[in-house]
């Protein structure tokens, strides 16, 4: 029983791993970067993705560049108006 559930836990690993790493990914909203263009560090700065999620932030200096950093919690929008 125990080398059978380990062998399970092992074979599910390749499965769950992509999974987590994808809530912490360097994948950044083009509209982020954007949206802080021409305002000054710490501005406060709103965009919204493709499924009507409204992000709310203030613009940081990332890699040179100011983008929008969210500190609020993510205002939930329509989950049918995603484009894929």
């Amino acid at each position: 029983m125990k080398k059978s559930l380990g062998f399970v836990l092992c074979c599910s690993i390749p499965f769950w791993l992509p999974q987590l790493a994808f809530a912490h990914s360097s994948i950044i909203n083009n509209k982020a970067w954007q949206v802080c263009e021409n305002q000054a560090k710490s501005d406060a700065c709103e965009y919204t993705d493709n499924h009507e999620d409204i992000y709310r932030g203030s613009c940081q200096l990332m890699s040179e560049k100011l983008l929008c950093v969210r500190n609020q919690p993510i205002v939930k929008g329509n989950p049918d108006s995603a484009t894929h």
